[in-house]
């Protein structure tokens, strides 16, 4: 028992100092800088294929070279480079019963040009006031359905949200397949659908992308290694919210990025 009694006040007495050396090592006027300057207007949301997407990741290099991380092995740098096929939307084109509805009222998630023209081409999902519009937005990117998804004015400003994420379009490897089913959200009400149209067009176009990652070697076992890297890309700039377009994704993702950062500056000490 006084055996067990040491070794507890002991691993006690060594958490607390790992603690202490933590807060030592990881402060909070850091961890504030790295996440300000990430989510900061001047990134522009760090979209993919965007001069946001090149200085977000300038700056976590440039962090990753100051702590002393290592490049992945074959890496010249901390890019690990690509390239992915970016599918853009070209036109967007819906009409219920024989009347068009609006531009700034109408988002489509496809990754192939479509035209619906009768009703046996989607399926119709009606949001209606009493239903949670997020769950319905969940619910349709799983059920690999083609849906025509009508929105009640109600959630006009989630709506927003919705098209502005549309809007620009999708990413998919080179190769790989795209997914061949598509969702038309529009804002609206319609109490009798007995027609529709949708009329959609896509660019795609192979462009480079990179991922940043450093390394520290392992000391005992110099053939393992710790990989800090993570995802650090954004929306970029959307559909205007209360006259700001800029999707700035300071709680996703550059907090995670701001951990990992963090995270790394800790181990490499």
């Amino acid at each position: 028992m006084k055996k067990l009694l040491i070794a507890g006040a002991m691993l006690a007495l060594s958490a607390g100092a790992f603690a202490q050396d933590v807060d030592k090592m990881i402060k909070q006027e850091d961890v504030g800088r790295i996440i300000k300057t990430l989510s900061a207007d001047d990134m522009q949301g760090r979209a993919t294929f965007t001069p946001g997407i090149e200085k977000a990741s300038q700056f976590i290099e440039s962090e990753y070279k100051q702590i002393g991380l290592q490049p992945m092995e074959g890496n010249s740098g901390y890019r690990q480079n690509f390239t992915m096929i970016k599918i853009a939307p070209v036109k967007a084109e819906v009409s219920i019963n024989g009347v068009p509805v609006t531009a700034e009222n109408i988002g489509i998630r496809g990754d192939q040009s479509f035209n619906w023209n009768k009703l046996e081409d989607a399926e119709i999902v009606k949001v209606t006031p009493d239903k949670d519009l997020r769950k319905e937005y969940m619910n349709a990117i799983r059920g690999g359905k083609n849906l025509l998804i009508l929105i009640d004015p109600k959630f006009s400003g989630m709506f927003k949200r919705v098209r502005g994420s549309t809007a620009g379009g999708s990413v998919t490897f080179k190769g790989g397949e795209s997914k061949k089913t598509a969702l038309v959200f529009v804002l609206g009400t319609f109490d009798d659908v007995k027609s529709f149209t949708v009329n959609y067009e896509v660019s795609s176009k192979e462009l480079p992308l990179f991922n940043v990652a450093g390394i520290i070697p392992g000391k005992a076992k110099p053939n393992e290694y710790v990989v800090f890297s993570g995802h650090y890309d954004h929306l970029g700039i959307i559909a205007p919210v209360k006259g700001d377009s800029i999707a700035n994704g300071a709680d996703d993702d550059a907090s995670g990025t701001t951990a990992v950062i963090s995270l790394a500056r800790y181990y490499k000490n």
